[in-house]
């Protein structure tokens, strides 16, 4: 990431967009993109870089409502489940664009 900004463009362009794009001609009003998953217990903000930060400046400018939260409910990811079917849960993190 740098401050000149053409990795914020070149991430606009390359993941947001498309998904976008797709969620839209879908007839959706909003579309989540997936960043990566923490544990349950941890912040949210601890996957944020400032790459997305400022992303999310850009779409906020460019007129859509963007908020950096959770998708979907804790789960217990395939390898890390015990005996008795539980183990330490994770939350699915990303930015939420709506229009």
């Amino acid at each position: 990431y740098d401050e000149s900004g053409v990795a914020v463009d070149s991430y606009l362009n390359k993941t947001i967009a498309p998904e976008i794009e797709k969620a839209a001609k879908a007839g959706k009003r909003s579309v989540f993109i997936h960043v990566g998953s923490e544990p349950h217990y941890r912040s949210i903000k601890a996957l944020q870089t400032p790459l997305h930060t400022s992303t999310m400046m850009k779409l906020t400018g460019l007129g859509y409502k963007v908020k950096w939260d959770t998708d979907g409910d804790p789960y217990v990811p395939r390898g890390l489940l015990d005996d008795y079917d539980e183990g330490p849960t994770y939350t699915n993190v990303g930015i939420h664009i709506s229009w």
